[in-house]
């Protein structure tokens, strides 16, 4: 299996995408390419052993950025092997970083396990890597980001059937969402943060009004409220 930071180096794949060994330099038509973050190649595994002293510190961190861009390009069509597949990744991204701790790639990890947890159906799981998510976000003085976690645990415990704890977490997603509204209204007017914040927190805003109009109309009905099907 894969072996993370500490341990002996992860296996190596044939590729043809790289024309170098990132060790000795030498050139081939075919190198062998590290298989957890794919962005590293080397003639020969003498040559990756020789430089996993070295590439182990960036390997979870690359391993990261390519997992969260496969993520948002291809996970509707992901199978439950998929998933499978992405949770025992992150998990072990998760170790690998928590070696040489890195708080911002942390919480970056923090989304995959979390969307990989609820989409596998468990869901106690997603809202706790979710809560935790939030709670680092708001100790870096992130409120747009620990609101959008906020909204996920909202939707973890509605998938769960917690009717009335999903209202609670809308609530508290909402309540931080105005926070960062009024802190991005204190920015320069031309201000890029400004209006990437403003427009950011507004789309947050919009999504919770929706969820919780749903709600309201469904109970009011009597109805069972549907699973959650936001994307993390």
């Amino acid at each position: 299996g894969q072996a993370g930071i500490g341990r002996q180096p992860v296996p190596i794949m044939a590729s043809a995408s790289d024309s170098k060994c990132a060790v000795c330099g030498k050139s081939a038509e075919k190198l062998l390419k590290c298989s957890k973050c794919k962005s590293e190649s080397y003639c020969g595994k003498d040559c990756q052993l020789a430089g996993w002293g070295e590439h182990k510190k960036i390997c979870g961190k690359r391993g990261l950025a390519s997992l969260l861009q496969n993520l948002e390009k291809e996970s509707e069509a992901y199978t439950r092997e998929d998933w499978e597949s992405v949770l025992a990744f992150a998990k072990e991204c998760e170790q690998d970083l928590a070696v040489h701790f890195d708080p911002d790639c942390e919480l970056k990890m923090l989304r995959p396990l979390g969307m990989a947890y609820r989409r596998m159906n468990r869901c106690g799981d997603a809202a706790r890597t979710h809560a935790k998510a939030a709670g680092l976000a708001i100790a870096r003085g992130n409120f747009l980001l620990q609101g959008k976690f906020l909204l996920e645990v909202g939707l973890d415990h509605q998938q769960m059937g917690d009717s009335a704890g999903a209202g609670t977490w809308f609530e508290n997603s909402r309540a931080v969402g105005a926070n960062a509204l009024k802190a991005a209204e204190l920015l320069e007017d031309n201000d890029a943060e400004k209006i990437s914040t403003t427009a950011q927190a507004t789309e947050l805003l919009l999504q919770l009004d929706t969820l919780m109009l749903e709600r309201v109309e469904r109970m009011a009905s009597g109805e069972t409220l549907p699973p959650a099907t936001s994307n993390p």
